[in-house]
């Protein structure tokens, strides 16, 4: 009876979801069902899934690849399972959450480790090199480009080469490296003629024009983007033709013939809009900001680029944040805002510092040399076994102090800096009655002094973290090498500073994730809360598993709120995991609620864990607070700060109930956003007519 009911309401749904195309095509219909039929239930999800990507319905895709999920990563054991691992990171990439498309890419490559079909792996690393070069991580796209190369050129894979080498040139372009960028981009357009493919004869063609355009090279860049413009129209090719519009409206821009300019800007910015491609449409507007910022309207500039700026920090690329910051400031300097221009240029100096700077550019070149000795086969030996652990012993020490000075000061330089201001605040108030305006002057000069520390904690987190790889993979390097050499007591050594270098990285990560919740403005957007849980399942589907833990939600509760996506994956996961973690005797049992309560809903996260003292309910929130050793519980006492933050950016608040030995409830609250509408239909979220 319940098999029947399961089956019954799997086909309601399927017809349900199912994209209007498949009930209006008989031939689609049948496809579908006779693919349910003898593949059972995930792979019908898959069907739909691959529908809906077609159709360009990529919100829709990816509720259906989900379910696939749900069911494939069970087992793992089927080509389903590699397929629907794959359809997730395309389809993400189309919503712009790079991120999270990567992690489901490494979701793969771990899964296959040294197996898989090469060429199949080799296409998921170039996947991943471009949504690092998106997300401003340079070091790790250049790594995987590289190696993507490498690995086609073993097999003879040259459709395959064709993107890394395109993707490589791509990557340098945007690190203003020009000569590099038209270095590969010239052996794209070479490997493409060698074997004939049109599409990338015209992706060079039109690459090639922009490095000359950048070059200030007019006629050279006139001469390959008209190519391209023409060679992307003969072959319908709406994407070429959105690149090469705009790459002519640039080459127009310089020679000042503005009128035809923003015609071939409109051209572009059309196409890309209707594609969805917002990091192309990032560039474009910036580029007509540019244009309007050159006839003198500045006002329509900044209202242009200040739209740019909200497209590229929704989908967090930090080399288009960091262009629209640039054009932001030339476009208050020309409006006579010379204040206002002086803001942005202070944070494209401090982003450009995170995303360009010297060190990134050496481990690049550190990257590219490697590459080519392993291509030429050159053994370099190694110094003396005593020598390296004599350096490598010296590298630990001076990593260890450096990192040590770095936190000392980072840390006594925000509490003496939060003191002094609160010191000050105190005694303005004691001497001016009527100090409205100084005191509205004291809060911006915090707030500005607030964000020069958490882009101090950012950097000095990230920069720190590539010493203590270092160190890992040195000392990795001579157990490996030196296994008959030394004694029990020297590999002991090794494994405790393998095991401090793993905490210090995680102490690292958790820093950085704090300092990043303040460090970009909010960006809202209705998210459902749904989808936000099979989401954080799927990331924590291990940890449910080693812990045999069951998860609880009432899903008829979970709204439609109005929220940053990545903060509240964040704020849901660390809540969760935590539920997993400090488990009592019994399997973890966690219930996930959720109540509206007048103008907010209220969350709830309940566990039958070991419980918290009521003297420290409260301090648990506070940064590096830990109630346990590492022995008993990994962390690092940063998790649940984090989460505070978020929620308190939110406008929300975080607490917790606790008996010690019965469990923990911990809620938070999110208020209700007038325009997050939504209607409950057949147990189905169906979004409002009004949205």
């Amino acid at each position: 009876m319940v098999k029947a009911i399961t089956i019954t309401y799997f086909w309601i749904t399927i017809l349900i979801i199912a994209p209007s195309s498949i009930l209006a095509t008989p031939i689609n219909s049948l496809n579908v069902i006779a693919g349910i039929q003898n593949n059972g239930e995930s792979e019908a999800h898959l069907y739909v899934g691959k529908e809906y990507y077609e159709k360009g319905l990529y919100e829709k895709a990816l509720e259906a690849f989900l379910l696939a999920y749900q069911i494939e990563s069970k087992s793992k054991n089927s080509e389903n399972y590699v397929q629907t691992v794959i359809s997730l990171g395309q389809t993400q990439f189309k919503l712009n959450d790079y991120e999270t498309s990567n992690q489901h890419y490494k979701e793969l490559l771990d899964y296959w480790g040294k197996k898989g079909e090469p060429a199949i792996k080799s296409k998921i690393m170039v996947d991943m090199g471009i949504n690092h070069r998106i997300l401003g991580n340079s070091e790790q796209s250049y790594t995987l480009l590289l190696d993507a190369l490498q690995l086609q050129g073993s097999i003879g894979d040259n459709e395959g080469k064709l993107k890394s080498l395109y993707q490589l040139g791509t990557l340098f372009f945007y690190q203003k490296n020009y000569p590099e960028a038209l270095n590969y981009y010239q052996k794209t357009h070479d490997l493409a003629k060698e074997i004939n493919i049109q599409r990338s004869i015209y992706s060079s063609l039109a690459a090639i024009g922009s490095v000359y355009d950048r070059q200030e090279n007019l006629e050279m860049a006139s001469k390959f983007g008209l190519e391209a413009y023409e060679m992307a129209k003969q072959m319908d090719y709406a994407q070429g033709m959105a690149y090469s519009a705009h790459n002519l409206g640039s080459n127009f821009l310089s020679q000042k013939q503005y009128f035809k300019a923003l015609e071939f800007f409109e051209e572009a910015l059309a196409i890309k809009r209707k594609q969805g491609d917002k990091w192309g449409q990032v560039g474009t507007i910036r580029a007509m900001s540019a244009l309007y910022n050159k006839i003198g309207e500045s006002e329509k500039a900044i209202t242009t680029i200040q739209s740019a700026l909200e497209i590229a920090q929704e989908i967090g690329a930090k080399n288009r944040i960091l262009e629209a910051y640039y054009y932001m400031a030339e476009a208050y300097k020309s409006a006579g805002k010379a204040e206002d221009g002086y803001k942005f240029l202070n944070k494209y100096i401090q982003l450009n510092d995170s995303v360009m700077n010297q060190q990134t550019i050496s481990q690049m070149k550190e990257i590219k040399t490697d590459y080519e000795i392993q291509q030429k086969e050159a053994q370099i030996e190694l110094l003396q076994k005593e020598n390296e652990i004599d350096t490598l012993n010296t590298s630990i020490a001076i990593s260890t102090a450096l990192f040590l000075l770095i936190l000392s000061l980072l840390l006594g330089r925000q509490i003496y800096s939060q003191k002094t201001s609160n010191r000050l605040l105190e005694e303005k108030n004691r001497e001016i009655s009527n100090a409205n305006e100084k005191i509205d002057h004291q809060n911006k000069a915090l707030e500005s002094s607030n964000e020069e520390l958490q882009q101090f904690a950012y950097v000095a987190s990230h920069d720190l973290k590539e010493p203590l790889r270092m160190i890992g993979s040195y000392t990795s390097l001579i157990k490996r090498r030196y296994v008959t050499n030394l004694d029990p007591t020297a590999h002991e050594f090794m494994d405790f500073v393998v095991d401090g270098v793993t905490r210090m990285e995680n102490l690292l990560n958790d820093l950085l994730t704090y300092s990043r919740v303040n460090s970009r403005e909010l960006v809202l957007k209705n998210i459902d809360t749904k989808i936000t849980m099979a989401i954080v399942l799927n990331n924590l589907q291990e940890a449910i598993k080693r812990q045999d833990a069951t998860v609880n939600i009432n899903y008829d509760k979970m709204p439609e709120i109005k929220a940053s996506k990545t903060h509240i994956n964040q704020l849901f996961q660390n809540l969760i995991s935590n539920a997993i973690k400090f488990r009592g005797p019994h399997s973890p049992v966690i219930n996930i609620d959720c109540q509206k309560n007048n103008d907010q809903y209220i969350f709830s996260i309940k566990d039958n864990g070991i419980g918290i003292n009521p003297e420290n309910q409260q301090k648990i929130f506070e940064m590096f607070r830990r109630l346990h050793t590492n022995e008993e519980f990994e962390g690092t006492g940063i998790g649940l700060a984090t989460c505070k933050k978020i929620v308190e950016r939110h406008k929300g608040k975080i607490w917790v109930e606790s008996t010690v030995g019965e469990g923990s409830s911990f809620f938070f609250s999110i208020p209700i956003q007038k325009d997050a509408s939504q209607e409950l239909k057949n147990g189905i979220l169906i979004e409002s007519i009004s949205n």
